[in-house]
């Protein structure tokens, strides 16, 4: 008996993903899951590269503009409303396809689904409204293995991780998993892992190349009209946060600056699933 698949195109933004994931879907007969943790808000189009209208024609997509950055979609909560569609769509087609750069969210998807507490709103506005180095040092006292392996230049995830504290008086790294386990395999499925990585030069052309047709498209008016929004922690996203800055910039110089971010955001990426592959590779699932 032939198993569904459940084929994975994940790596660094502007490395191709959508082209790849398309042409893969169209073979296949079937949908594609999004884990690109902001693809998920339909406020945020442009800026976050989401698939252009005729691309979401040709092939059925789940997770792309459903949800509001009012209403942030955690990890977890993803995963949760993600699985049935997964299952759904495995048992129509045979097969899937899951496309994302945000590896945290594919991690929960597949793998991790302890469950974490609901975070009031009250704590969830009181953490965001705290600087960097502030979280960085509240997040090291009251969960230091987290802050040791974590990355502590990403806010988000620091945010996170203190918000679980404040609610639950218990630190993130007692909620998780340690790391991927083939016990915690709940697919009747293979797994096939495609991890997009253009060598450094290619990925920097790609990366300036999209950012100018975002330009082009509209992400000054579309970033600027989201900007009551800025201090929410899902607006803490390269092709936004740029504009908000009181300074005297010009476009062109937000423009580079975008650019270096991203390729910024882009290696840390490629770290991650440099290791997610290793790891399943590890697993020998399938």
């Amino acid at each position: 008996m032939i198993r569904p698949k459940i084929h994975v195109v994940a790596g660094p933004t502007a490395s191709g993903k959508t082209a790849h994931s398309l042409e893969l879907a169209k073979a296949l007969n079937t949908e594609i899951i999004s884990f690109d943790s902001r693809q998920f808000y339909r406020e945020m189009h442009i800026g976050t590269a989401r698939p252009l209208p005729n691309e979401l024609e040709e092939i059925p997509h789940h997770f792309l503009g459903t949800e509001s950055l009012l209403a942030p979609l955690d990890a977890v909560s993803f995963a949760q409303k993600a699985r049935p569609v997964l299952n759904s769509i495995l048992d129509m087609k045979g097969s899937v396809v899951l496309v994302g750069g945000s590896g945290f969210y594919l991690n929960a998807l597949l793998f991790d689904l302890d469950e974490m507490p609901p975070t009031p709103t009250a704590i969830r506005t009181q953490v965001s409204q705290l600087s960097l180095p502030e979280l960085q040092a509240q997040v090291a006292a009251v969960d230091p293995i987290y802050f040791k392996e974590t990355d502590i230049q990403n806010p988000a995830r620091l945010r996170r991780a203190l918000e679980v504290w404040l609610t639950s008086k218990k630190p993130w790294s007692a909620f998780r998993k340690s790391g991927l386990d083939k016990k915690n395999w709940e697919w009747n499925a293979e797994l096939q892992l495609t991890i997009l990585n253009p060598d450094r030069k290619e990925l920097h052309q790609c990366i300036a190349k999209r950012t100018r047709q975002m330009i082009e498209r509209g992400l000054k008016a579309e970033a600027l009209s989201l900007i009551e929004y800025r201090t929410l922690p899902v607006m803490n996203t390269v092709g936004y946060q740029e504009w908000y800055a009181q300074s005297e910039e010009s476009d062109r110089e937000i423009e580079a600056q975008i650019n270096a971010h991203t390729r910024q955001y882009a290696r840390r990426q490629t770290t991650w699933f440099s290791k997610f592959k290793n790891q399943i590779e590890g697993l020998t699932i399938g």
